[in-house]
């Protein structure tokens, strides 16, 4: 309901209660009046028809007292008179009124009736001390209560005119002077939610309501000013973060540059010096077949150096494809066996059937670099785990839990300090000799497993080894 329908509807509703209260104020004084008149009425006609009963009764008998009480119970309709005799005992009063009767008190009372009530008043009647009997007056109140029906009706068809004036009154009033401008304030307030701060709002009416509008288009230009402030600051954050990307941007190509000139400078220094012996016919027979695999080797090193370098640049997403990670699992360990074997180390595979949302490929890669680091990280005799399950994990950053398959990837070697693990997942990093390793493993599973909505984790300590756990979405089931 609107604020001038409820406003009216107050005002209406107070009015409405004065009025009718006032109606049955009257309506109480009127009957109260009334019946105060009938009361003396019934007093003064009594006192008059005592002492004509009484003489009657002692000059010609009960019997023509009686008559005379009959007759004039005959002439009026409204009032009527009854003579009660005290031999029978069968007054309607009660012990205290007969007492009171005896004395010489009237006894008057209001007895409840259809149509009408009924004022009933009782009289002794004395010939000189002794009492002959009692005198019962009864006159039905219905001037009284038709009276009051009159006055209610009255009052009610004014109220009801009061009030159909009084609401289109306020109605029209209160639309003029409340609505239009809370209509305005409105229609002002969605502009303001949909952005725009430029066009004024202009109220008539009251001056409340004027001094209203003028304060909102003050604050909507100093929203409007503090827009185009919070606007041009985050224009400059924006280049500043953009400098800063770019400058991270050239930090991390130097970076790259020195690791593959590292990386590269090695072998590409043994290739010239061998292709030097051979242009200078240095070696011969033998030696110049045992220097071309010299080459042939830092070739093929230098071209898996430059593959990993491209496999951590390229940004692919998910192949759409799933894959039994498990049984992908048992396949790299039997690849990586013979190597492991060879260094002393044991590997085993525990899980069960697990369909993980990533290609067969790209979790070969995952696992391979992962199982291969945990052996290198090994000692001999000890034993490298692979474990693949389903589990409820919560991802970093949300919320709820979800269904992952967890692949881990877990060794008893030395452990990775504190100061190595912030950095094991940066490109060209590496605590391996040099010629061991490129330090690219890492980044490269690390952009995998991101890339298929995927994390890792990394649960290590010094001398108790290491697991990397890779969560990867659960493939649903095709129907």
């Amino acid at each position: 309901m609107k604020l001038v329908a409820r406003l009216s509807l107050a005002l209406v509703g107070a009015m409405s209660t004065v009025l009718l209260g006032r109606a049955a104020t009257r309506v109480r004084s009127d009957n109260a009046l009334y019946e105060e008149h009938i009361r003396r009425d019934h007093a003064l006609t009594a006192r008059m028809l005592q002492i004509g009963v009484a003489e009657v009764w002692e000059s010609q008998g009960p019997e023509r007292a009686k008559h005379l009480i009959d007759t004039a119970s005959q002439a009026d309709e409204t009032l009527r008179f009854r003579w009660i005799p005290l031999e029978t005992g069968a007054t309607p009063l009660s012990v205290p009124e007969l007492a009171l009767v005896a004395k010489g008190v009237e006894v008057q009372r209001i007895v409840p009736g259809k149509p009408s009530d009924e004022l009933v008043s009782y009289f002794p009647v004395r010939s000189g001390a002794p009492q002959l009997g009692i005198m019962e007056l009864r006159e039905s109140l219905r001037e009284r209560d038709e009276h009051a029906r009159a006055t209610w009706r009255t009052t009610l068809l004014s109220v009801a005119a009061i009030v159909a004036v009084f609401w289109l009154l306020t109605m029209v009033i209160g639309r003029w002077l409340v609505g239009r401008p809370i209509d305005e304030l409105v229609r002002k307030a969605r502009r303001v939610g949909e952005g725009d701060l430029q066009t004024p709002l202009y109220l008539r009416g009251p001056a409340e309501f004027r001094e209203l509008g003028r304060e909102m288009n003050v604050m909507c230009r100093r929203l409007a000013a503090a827009q185009e402030r919070a606007t041009s600051e985050a224009d400059a954050r924006v280049r500043t973060v953009e400098q800063l990307r770019h400058a991270d941007r050239l930090a991390t190509v130097g970076k790259l540059a020195a690791g593959v000139a590292h990386e590269i400078g090695t072998p590409l220094s043994v290739v010239a010096g061998h292709a030097q012996m051979i242009a200078g016919r240095e070696v011969t027979g033998e030696k110049v077949i045992e220097s071309a695999r010299v080459i042939d080797a830092q070739v093929n090193r230098v071209a898996r150096i430059v593959r990993q370098l491209l496999d951590f640049a390229r940004c692919k997403g998910p192949e759409g494809g799933s894959v039994d990670a498990c049984a992908v699992a048992t396949r790299v360990v039997e690849l990586v066996e013979p190597s492991a074997r060879k260094n002393g180390v044991r590997l085993r595979v525990v899980g069960l059937a697990s369909d993980a949302l990533i290609d067969e490929e790209s979790l070969v890669q995952v696992l391979t670099n992962l199982i291969v680091n945990a052996v290198h990280a090994s000692s001999d005799g000890d034993e490298v785990t692979v474990t693949v399950e389903q589990v409820l994990a919560k991802p970093p950053g949300a919320a709820t839990e979800g269904a992952f398959i967890r692949a881990q990837v877990r060794d008893t070697g030395a452990g990775i300090s504190a100061e190595v693990r912030p950095n094991i997942f940066e490109p060209f990093f590496t605590t391996k000799p040099t010629g061991d390793g490129t330090g690219l493993g890492l980044s490269v599973v690390h952009g995998i497993v991101q890339d298929h909505r995927g994390w890792i984790a990394v649960d290590t300590a010094i001398g108790r080894g290491t697991t990397f756990s890779v969560f990867l979405p659960v493939a649903q089931p095709s129907r």
